[in-house]
Formats: C-alpha cells, structure tokens, sequence
C-alpha cells in the first residue's frame, strides 16, 4: 500500500503567499510535516505526492504505471502522530471517503487506481468521487495561515512525547524530560520540563547560560547562543537562534541569532531576521486578532514570514502581519507586504528586482555549503511572477531604495 499525499487549489490558494514556496504537506506543525510523520508512524507503506509543477521536482512523485492499493490524505491535515496512528490502524478491506469529526472529506482509500487519473488540477474531485462509503476519524486541518502556529503550539507537546517515548531504546536521556540522539555539552544551561519534554537531534550546538522550556524540538546542526530564552517551539536543521523565541515555528537554514522577541509565530526557511527584530504577539486592547482577513479568535498572534524574508536590525512587526516571500523590511511593519519588495513603509515599498532575489538567495545557500539548482531558482522565478499583481495592488515602485 502507498500513501499519496496531494494539495488542492484551495488549500494552496487559504495559506497563500506561503504556498508560493512550499506545499502544505512539508510545513512543520508540531514538530513534524506530514512528509515526516507518515514514514514514522506507518514503516510498511510508501509515500508519493501530488503538488504543483514548479514544485513537483523536490518530493516524492506517483510511481509510474501503479495500480496499489492508496490511501489518499489531503496537505492540511495536521500531522498528529496520535491521528495518524488512527489512520493506520484502520480496515482497509474496501473503498471509503476519509471524513473528520465535521464531515469534511481529508482523503480516501482507493484499492485500484490508475496513476493517468491523478493530477493536481482534479485530485480534489477524483478523491470526492473515489468511494460512498464514509470512515470517520478525528483529525484537525488547516485552513488559513494564522492555523501554523496555532496548532503547532497546541500539538507541540503531545508529538515530541510520543515520538520520543516510540524511540526511547536509541536514544540519550539526559535528565527528566530531556532527549538527546547524542550526548552534547551543556554547560550552564537550564532544561525546564513542567510544561512538556525536550528533544535534541545530533550535532546541535547549546552555547551556555541559556534557558531552554519544554515542549521544544531542536533539529540537527542547529547552533543556539549565549542568554536565548526558548519555550514551547520548533527549530528546523542548521537554524541560527538567539534571543528570545516563544510557541513558533523556525523552518531551517533560518537565521535568528540575536536579541529580540518572536512569538507565535510562524517563520519559513532561508530568513535572516536583523539583531533587535521584535513581533508583537498581543494588543494593546488584549482583543482578538485579525490575520490575512481571518477572525483568529486568539489574543495571542504573532506574524507569518515566508521564505526568503530578510529584516533589518530593530525591526518591530505588528501583530497578525503576513510577510510575503523574499520581501525585506525596515523600520516598523504596521500591514501585510507582498512578495519581493523593500519595505520601508506604506507609502515607500520599492520592488526587490528577481535578479537580485536570485543572487542573494544563492550568496545564503553558499554560507551553508549547499548549492542553487536550477529548480530553486525556478521556484523563485515562478512565485515572482505570481505576485506581480499584489505588488501592483500595493503600489510598489520600481527604482532605488530611499529613507
């Protein structure tokens, strides 16, 4: 049997400018993607994906000419390894829709497909139409951006303790709480576990005098400085983290080494955030917050920053703002921003031209030894021209940088 994880139109087009990017399926909620999870907690099946074409080159695609036995699960199901446990345990003896507790279709069995059917452009309605029959199963999805760190810090704890009490034969223990792959100096520093456990992938380097407050995953090659305060979040492999980060998610090769404040937030892969940049989690009304047009119902929001984002130093983000992919900002953010501009302020948003994306996303992958293909510039190239029109719709001008 595989696994076939696909994406829609409508949940890339609900957690857009993110989904420029990245699929749903490999954004990490609780310590894990889907991608990650499902090998994990289901050793015996294969997983392959369905995703748009400018991303298709980097994960698993349908194996040709297979006629197995699937499972079909939607990007925005929240990998809970608890829910996912649920799914496997299930009787695969016959067709069935996959529903969750609110009667929404999250995927399908199918026990003969053919793989020509299969496309990103139908998949919704080829999984819609697979079956009558209907299994119920408890899972959450996402359906909007402010939902990343939302779920991530609620789902945080319960993931990183099932994973590690699964893997507690190959692995360090270091004190009450804290897991470790390996053994690393840590000198100084504080493991806090009242509020849930700790776990460390190898080769992660802990500076001392820092404060760590479970629940909290660490993936490797992370390097954590001197004086970080961090509780309840997940760090990506080969991070750079410092300062005072709280309920986030950090994806990896993310720079974030000095001080200042982000929390609940949710921030992508190959950002560099400047020394002092600070997002503000909560109003000063203490009232509910807004993200992307969408009532979050939570006082406690911070901001989502996609990929490629550079701020500079002292940089102060509002709450429930949304930074579009490759845009760099300065000063103090008070709105959302599009992809690809330099953003000073509202009425001063000047173009980030894709030449000088392309060169300084290469300049950063350099820095962590790990070269540009021509998909990733593709990548790049394609979420450019997808956002012509908001940056248009923003006023954004072409010319050169002024304060």
């Amino acid at each position: 049997m595989r696994v076939v994880l696909y994406e829609t139109e409508q949940c890339v087009k609900a957690l857009l400018p993110l989904t420029l990017s990245r699929p749903l399926f490999d954004m990490h909620i609780g310590g894990f993607t889907l991608l990650e999870a499902i090998p994990f907690i289901w050793k015996d099946v294969s997983v392959e994906t369905i995703t748009r074409d400018h991303l298709a080159y980097i994960y698993p695609s349908l194996t040709q000419n297979s006629s197995e036995p699937t499972l079909f699960l939607n990007a925005s199901v929240v990998p809970s390894l608890r829910t996912l446990g649920e799914i496997r345990e299930l009787n695969f003896n016959e067709n069935f829709l996959l529903v969750n507790q609110d009667n929404i279709i999250i995927g399908s069995y199918v026990a003969e497909v053919n793989n020509a059917d299969l496309i990103y452009a139908s998949i919704g309605t080829y999984v819609q139409s697979s079956a009558s029959k209907k299994t119920t199963i408890t899972a959450i999805k996402t359906s909007a951006l402010s939902d990343l760190a939302i779920f991530n810090k609620r789902l945080l704890g319960e993931n990183i303790l099932n994973y590690a009490h699964a893997r507690i034969a190959d692995i360090y223990q270091k004190t009450a709480g804290v897991f470790m792959e390996e053994e690393i100096p840590c000198e100084n520093v504080i493991f806090n576990t009242t509020k849930g456990v700790i776990y460390i992938e190898k080769n992660v380097s802990i500076e001392p005098f820092t404060y760590l407050v479970g629940p909290l995953y660490i993936k490797s090659e992370t390097q954590i400085r001197s004086h970080s305060r961090l509780e309840n979040s997940f760090f990506g492999r080969n991070t750079r983290i410092g300062g005072e980060i709280s309920s986030s998610v950090i994806e990896s090769y993310t720079n974030k080494m000095h001080y200042g404040y982000v929390g609940d937030s949710y921030v992508g892969s190959w950002v560099n955030l400047g020394a002092g940049t600070t997002t503000s989690n909560i109003k000063n009304s203490y009232g509910a917050i807004i993200m992307n047009g969408v009532h979050t119902h939570e006082q406690f929001l911070g901001s989502v920053i996609c990929d490629y984002v550079k701020t500079a130093i002292n940089t102060s983000l509002y709450t429930g703002k949304v930074i579009g992919m490759n845009a760099h900002i300065y000063g103090t953010l008070t709105e959302d921003v599009p992809s690809f501009v330099n953003y000073v302020s509202k009425n001063n948003l000047i173009i980030y031209p894709l030449d000088v994306a392309l060169k300084t996303a290469e300049k950063m992958r350099v820095r962590r030894n790990i070269p540009t293909t021509k998909e990733d510039a593709g990548v790049l190239s394609f979420a450019y021209a997808e956002t012509e029109g908001k940056r248009k719709e923003s006023g954004a001008t072409e010319g050169k940088l002024l304060f």
